[in-house]
């Protein structure tokens, strides 16, 4: 059963990149299993195929963006880190990025500026308190239980309607 998958993949990744090679795509694979003490001397890689690892690595410049817990209480502050190599403009400065933060409650986005953690890092961090409440664009997330939080950059490196989300409750 590897086969169909393995090659479902090598297709998913090539819709992604179509200009890559054979070699390119093969390499992205490889490097993107997740490994497996148990595989280690059954298979080539020694890994489990990992779709989502091989795309990256065809696109190493594709950021990412986290969020600090997988849910949050109604007071918490939502810790948020974006890593990404094309925000670094000027490797001379500490830069920030603007990112915006939604709940299911407050619909328009709260904008939220991030940091970056130091010069050159590519890492960028900052926060945003919750609370309870109407929805107002006063730099808090107005959020109520059970809502969903979507926190979104733009990625300058892979066009400009390129957004990056991730989403948490």
């Amino acid at each position: 059963m590897a086969t169909p998958h393995v090659a479902g993949v090598a297709a998913l990744a090539w819709s992604e990149k179509p200009n890559s090679t054979y070699q390119e795509i093969r390499d992205a694979i490889f490097a993107g299993v997740d490994p497996v003490s148990s595989m280690a001397d059954i298979t080539v890689t020694g890994g489990r195929l990992n779709a989502s690892a091989t795309l990256q690595n065809l696109n190493p410049h594709k950021g990412t963006i986290e969020l600090n817990k997988d849910a949050y209480g109604l007071s918490d502050t939502i810790e948020i880190s974006v890593y990404d190599v094309d925000l670094n403009v000027n490797p001379s400065l500490a830069e920030t990025v603007a990112i915006v933060v939604a709940s299911t409650t407050e619909t328009i986005p709260e904008s939220i500026t991030l940091s970056e953690t130091g010069l050159s890092t590519n890492e960028f961090s900052g926060s945003v308190p919750l609370a309870l409440g109407e929805p107002l664009l006063d730099g808090i997330l107005q959020v109520a239980h059970g809502d969903t939080i979507t926190a979104t950059y733009q990625d300058t490196d892979n066009g400009p309607d390129h957004l990056r989300q991730l989403t948490g409750q």
